[in-house]
């Protein structure tokens, strides 16, 4: 499968402005021109993986999180992140949270069966 520029373009830009920096903020960050990210940006260029890797680094993510619409198998991908995340947390809200994942689950399964 062949990385979608698209979903990537988008992804990152939707990163970079959550976190409230231009355009070209982010391309003097990284070195390159606001031309070249725009046309990323936009899915209309591609990026090398050294930029990748300082883009996802500049944006506080994973190269995996920004491919994520390249995967077939997203799921490994989301549930990794989620595993990571977690595991950072103090014990007590490690446990919180596993709980309160395990509802969720019961929840969506006892819908799942009742169709």
């Amino acid at each position: 499968m062949l990385v979608d520029k698209v979903a990537l373009g988008r992804r990152i830009k939707a990163m970079r402005q959550n976190l409230e920096m231009t355009q070209e903020e982010f391309a003097d960050r990284l070195n390159c021109t606001n031309s070249y990210l725009g046309k990323i940006e936009n899915g209309k260029g591609g990026i090398s993986i050294e930029l990748l890797v300082s883009v996802a680094n500049m944006l506080h993510t994973t190269v995996d999180q920004l491919l994520l619409d390249s995967y077939d198998y997203k799921e490994q991908v989301i549930m990794c992140d989620l595993y990571e995340r977690i595991d950072k947390f103090p014990v007590k809200t490690k446990i919180l949270t596993c709980d309160m994942l395990r509802q969720l689950v019961d929840i969506i399964e006892k819908a799942h069966d009742e169709h």
